[in-house]
């Protein structure tokens, strides 16, 4: 368990010749094959998410507008279920990194009224 854990860590934070550390593909394979590890990493993309929405300029704006409204009460599990079952509905992108895809699942499942 371990070793795996430090292979784990390895994959999600080692260095790339580009900054795209994690794919769609490994975090489908995580749905499956680690579901905490997933519902860590989309519980991470979740929380990084709100606190950019959070973030104002000097001038007390937003600097981004909210487009993702996750209702309190929300599980880390639904969560991680919205986005394991968006990466397996759309296998075609899961190429793409991991933290787009994440907030696609995010958007897709809660987005701002």
């Amino acid at each position: 368990m371990k070793r795996r854990l430090v292979f784990l860590a390895a994959a999600l934070f080692s260095t790339a010749t580009h900054a795209q550390f994690v794919d769609g593909n490994f975090l489908h394979d995580l749905c499956s094959r680690a579901p905490q590890s997933a519902q860590s990493y989309a519980i991470g993309v979740a929380d990084e998410t709100f606190m950019m929405q959070q973030s104002v300029g000097d001038d007390g704006l937003p600097l981004i507008p909210a487009y993702i409204c996750i209702p309190a009460g929300v599980s880390s599990l639904q969560v991680k279920d919205s986005v394991c079952a968006y990466l397996a509905d759309n296998p075609e992108s899961r190429h793409w990194p991991a933290a787009i895809l994440t907030r696609n699942a995010l958007l897709e499942a809660w987005p701002c009224q």
